[in-house]
């Protein structure tokens, strides 16, 4: 069965999902743009939320195994609460594909240290991020902090036997309410600022090329806080200089 690491958010345009849902992978597929899409309504903030280590939420993930995707809901816990992340790991992969210790390398790098080849080896990815591009949103929940959430995706296979496999991505649904992305676009929210990293791709999720993802992806989010239609080629290709500010190769 042939593989192939699929860029997601030309994948999903092909079946009519707005393009500023960005996941990261390496194959182009030659689609229209989208459309324009609407001024997301802001809400006044609730409270601001805490997490704390141990802490258990579900969350709403694409089930990518079907096109267009489908959603269902998995259940995971906070493993390491930071000044800029709360990192999550999907329970039914927790001590099978994910470690503490992945936990704590992904942790390590978002918050404090990048490697030798950083602009700012001192720095983290959330820093040499923000710095480089601009500040994160913070919507809905009054909470600066970035949700990573390492969990299971699906693999999607095509009629032609082709497996797609995606590594990670963020999801501007989450910048709604559940309520308001289900009427307009039978999409589900958890209302957080989250990146999404597969736990079984085909790299480990502390290693380089998965870290060099969350970087990619971080980019992503900020870069809707000042162009939510931005042209896919310019937010790509600055969420590829966001690896090499990070110290990571492109893909």
């Amino acid at each position: 069965m042939m593989r192939r690491c699929a860029l997601l958010v030309m994948a999903l345009l092909v079946w009519g999902i707005p393009g500023w849902v960005h996941g990261a992978g390496l194959r182009h597929l030659p689609v229209p743009p989208p459309a324009a899409p609407p001024t997301v309504v802001r809400p006044p903030a609730p409270m601001e939320s805490e997490v704390e280590v141990g802490d258990q939420k579900t969350f709403w993930v694409w089930d990518l195994s079907v096109m267009p995707p489908g959603f269902k809901q998995v259940t995971a816990t906070a493993r390491a609460v930071g000044d800029h992340s709360y990192i999550f790991v999907d329970d039914s992969q927790w001590n099978v594909t994910v470690t503490q210790e992945d936990v704590d390398t992904i942790f390590a790098t978002f918050e404090h240290r990048t490697p030798p080849t950083s602009w700012r080896p001192n720095h983290g990815i959330y820093d040499n991020d923000v710095d480089a591009f601009g500040t994160p949103p913070d919507v809905l929940d009054n909470d600066p902090h970035i949700y990573i959430l390492i969990v299971f995706m699906d693999t999607y296979v095509n009629d032609q036997g082709e497996e797609f496999y995606f590594d990670g991505f963020w999801n501007v649904y989450d910048e709604y309410t559940d309520e308001e992305a289900w009427n307009r676009y039978r999409q589900h929210s958890n209302e957080v600022e989250m990146i999404y990293i597969n736990c079984c791709s085909l790299n480990p999720p502390a290693s380089d090329y998965m870290l060099a993802v969350v970087a990619h992806e971080f980019q992503h989010m900020i870069h809707w806080n000042y162009d939510e239609d931005e042209e896919s080629w310019i937010n790509e290709s600055a969420s590829e200089a966001a690896m090499v500010v990070n110290g990571y190769t492109t893909d």
